[in-house]
């Protein structure tokens, strides 16, 4: 997903489960490493 979101203008970043976890002070469960989350920012285009 994100490398097809990067070819279409774009700007993705990714987070583990047990890095989202860790970030609001939350255990995280024992498959962590399982799966994630995937946010994008558009990237401005010109407009003509």
């Amino acid at each position: 997903a994100p490398e097809w979101l990067a070819a279409h203008g774009w700007a993705p970043s990714t987070v583990t489960r047990a890095e989202l976890a860790a970030a609001y002070g939350r255990p995280s469960d024992d498959d962590a490493t399982a799966g994630g989350f995937v946010t994008a920012v558009r990237q401005s285009s010109t407009l003509r």
